[in-house]
Formats: structure tokens, C-alpha cells, sequence
């Protein structure tokens, strides 16, 4: 373990905190959701896991893979959580995020394409 890196136990309040969040999400209460992020970044502030939680909470996803199942103009990377995930959060994490960044941009892109465009005379 390097000197930057954080041995994070499966009992760390923040990490429980967050993973109480997520089952927020699972649940729909993502008033609640935010709320127990809220909580883990008062204990770490550099928890990419709770960045996450918190983007999941703010696109109202159960599950974080819905994320890349939104259609929308803005690409995550525009929203500060996702932005912050991606800074403190760990390899597999940013890949993840970069996997479903990708997928909200095609996802917008096809819904484009299927629109009808005007005729013009």
C-alpha cells in the first residue's frame, strides 16, 4: 500500500454509509440517498464511491448501471458528481464511468437519428 492510499475496512463508517445509499437507490428514496452520501463525505471527502452514489441518486438510478442506459443531451461528464467520482475514485470505478459516459452520448446520438426530421417543400 502506498503512502497516499487509504486502507478502507469493510466496516469504515463512510463505506457503510454508502452502501446504505445505494440501497436507497434500489428502494426509489433517493431523497434518502443523498442524505447517507451526504453523511460518508463529511467522514471522507474523497470517497469516490459516495461521488458515485450520489450521481446515482441524482439521476434517480437504482442500480449504477442505469446510468448508462440514460438518454439525455448533457453526458455525465458534465455533472460534478460524476466529476469528482472520477477524481477520487479508483481504476475500475473511472472505467466504469467512462463505459457509461460513452453510452449516454450514443444513447442521445440514436434518439437523434430516429427523430423524424421535417420536410421541407
Amino acid at each position: 500500500m502506498g503512502k497516499d492510499q487509504v486502507y478502507k475496512s469493510p466496516l469504515d463508517p463512510a463505506s457503510l454509509l454508502v452502501r446504505r445509499a445505494r440501497l436507497m437507490c434500489k428502494n426509489g428514496d433517493f431523497a434518502k440517498a443523498r442524505e447517507f452520501v451526504r453523511q460518508a463525505l463529511d467522514i471522507n471527502p474523497e470517497s469516490g464511491d459516495a461521488y458515485m452514489a450520489a450521481l446515482m441518486a441524482e439521476c434517480q438510478c437504482s442500480h449504477a448501471e442505469q446510468l448508462g442506459a440514460l438518454v439525455t443531451y448533457e453526458p455525465l461528464s458534465q455533472r460534478g458528481n460524476y466529476q469528482k467520482a472520477m477524481r477520487f475514485g479508483d481504476g475500475g470505478l473511472r472505467i466504469r464511468l467512462e463505459g457509461y459516459n460513452a453510452r449516454v452520448r450514443e444513447n442521445w446520438d440514436e434518439e437523434q437519428r430516429q427523430k423524424p426530421r421535417p420536410v421541407l417543400p
